[in-house]
């Protein structure tokens, strides 16, 4: 079962959320949530933004949150800048995680299409890293990065379901990434060529004589 809905995320660039039900709840949708201004450099905006997945077992009563740096947000202030303010929104938009914190796993995720899509930018693979998060005594979050996860890691924690690549997500969702428009097909292809560092047809290597 696929729906669409519109949610009010603040400022958020683009309102569509698709949520599935197999047996998982899934819930995709360009997140975004208010942080402090960053002390030494005014300059950042405090509007952030990113992809995120959140897969909801309801039946094993836990959920893997999957929250992917966006290059159309590298203006602003990112997810690892204040992971307690980003956790805190997400609670606060998704309140039925709040029960389940203890049972449940936070992942941020970076790649190539955390990047410009530009041949300067090469050889981003995927990465994933876990952190950790609780409620203090005041009831706020207390979040800490853990440690990084392998592919196959996050695929287990999902109950080896297919990980679909963030492109494609963001096709779903019409995201502008910052790359010339909504993401399309051929942009997913320019970014694949990327992540495995082929430019106009050829594989190079970052360093390369002519670059």
């Amino acid at each position: 079962m696929i729906s669409d809905t519109v949610a009010n995320f603040g400022s958020a660039i683009n309102t569509k959320t698709i949520v599935e039900s197999i047996e998982v709840k899934i819930t995709k949708c360009i997140f975004s949530w208010q942080v402090l201004p960053a002390e030494h450099y005014p300059e950042i905006s405090t509007d952030c933004h990113c992809l995120l997945r959140i897969y909801h077992f309801e039946t094993e009563n836990r959920a893997v949150i999957l929250a992917s740096s966006l290059w159309s947000n590298h203006d602003n202030r990112g997810i690892w800048s204040d992971l307690n303010c980003f956790a805190q929104a997400v609670i606060a938009q998704f309140p039925d995680l709040k029960p389940i914190i203890p049972n449940s796993n936070w992942i941020t995720h970076s790649g190539q299409f955390s990047s410009e899509l530009t041949w300067t930018q090469t050889l981003h693979r995927d990465r994933f890293r876990e952190f950790s998060v609780a409620f203090n005594d005041e009831d706020r979050v207390d979040a800490n990065e853990l440690l990084i996860l392998k592919q196959v890691e996050v695929r287990k924690l999902i109950n080896q379901m297919p990980l679909e690549p963030a492109t494609e997500v963001l096709k779903q969702l019409g995201h502008d990434n910052g790359w010339g428009g909504v993401v399309n097909d051929e942009q997913i292809k320019a970014c694949q060529e990327l992540e495995n560092g082929i430019v106009l047809g050829q594989k190079r290597e970052t360093g390369s004589v002519g670059w």
